[in-house]
């Protein structure tokens, strides 16, 4: 299994205005985002680890995903897409 690379965050909000002065002000996010070769390896990795594959958050065929979102042991949020048309740099572990 391999990470590809960073790929994005994401910021949902519910006042788009305080959370656009937020933003623009200060830094957050909701998650990270992650490029990798094999959505099922890594998040059997991420199990393994003690986190959690959200099994309502995925997109994709059952045997083929490209997006799915996995919990960190604390419920922090992270997405792993699989991007057939992104570039390949060099694989991270």
């Amino acid at each position: 299994m391999a990470v590809l690379h960073f790929s994005h965050s994401g910021v949902c909000v519910s006042d788009i205005e305080r959370s656009t002065a937020f933003y623009r002000d200060e830094f957050g996010f909701t998650h990270f985002s992650f490029n990798v070769d094999k959505i099922a390896e890594v998040g059997r990795d991420v199990v393994a680890a003690g986190g959690r594959v959200m099994q309502e958050a995925q997109v994709g065929t059952p045997n083929d995903k490209s997006c799915v979102f996995v919990t960190d042991p604390d419920g922090c949020l992270t997405e792993l897409v699989k991007n057939p048309a992104a570039p390949t740099p060099t694989p991270t572990t």
